[in-house]
Parts: C-alpha cells; structure tokens; sequence
C-alpha cells in the first residue's frame, strides 16, 4: 500500500463522522511530516510530541482519540506509550483502519450517531 492510502482511510474517516455524528468535533492532530531542523524543533518546543494519535475527537465533554493504520502496519513505540497514557487518564483511544473500525469505537464509547443511538 502506498504511504497515501493512509491519508485516504484517514480522510473518509473524517467525512463518516462529520456526516453521521454532527454532535461531535473531529479534528486532524499534524504530527507527521517531513519538516525543517528549525521547524521540527520549534513544532516540539511549542507541544508536539511523537505518537500523538492522528485524528482527536470530543464529544459530550470527553475527548476520543483515533490513531490511523494501514493494512497489517503497527504501532510505533511512541504511538504504543502515548496511546497506553491517554487509557491511564481516561481517553477513549482506538487504532483503526477502516470507517468500519471507526464506527466500532464510537459504538464502544456509546457516541450517539445517525446510523445507531446506543
């Protein structure tokens, strides 16, 4: 798969929730990228922090995380440590890589949508 495909599950993941659970705020967290020295470092001094999931998701005033995979791709360290300390605090976090997945999160978080109320 190509590194764009990604970006494709990523984008129509999006456009699921801003169609189904208008209720929600999605959001796009720009961790990755090919960046200047100056650039990355001034990105790091003002919070961005490695394995931040990519999409952030607050609803009924509870924030959500989903972190985008492709195929058969795992978790980075970073993603994995980040990931773990979002759970101890009490984030809904989950790694998906379909909007199939996305749905399944958003049932297990009980987010009310147009497609199901739990």
């Amino acid at each position: 798969m190509a590194r764009n495909d990604e970006a494709k599950i990523q984008a129509s993941i999006v456009q699921w929730v801003r169609l189904v659970a208008p209720n929600c705020l999605i959001y796009a967290i720009a961790n990755g990228g090919l960046r200047s020295k100056r650039e990355a470092a001034l990105l790091k001094w003002t919070g961005v922090q490695a394995g931040v999931p990519d999409l952030a998701i607050v609803s009924d005033g509870r924030a959500c995380c989903l972190e985008v995979k492709k195929g058969k791709s795992r978790l980075s360290e970073a993603q994995a440590s980040i990931i773990a300390r979002l759970q101890e605090i009490g984030a809904g976090v989950a790694v998906v890589r379909s909007i199939d997945d996305a749905r399944e999160a958003f049932e297990a978080w009980g987010i009310e949508s147009k497609e199901a109320k739990p």
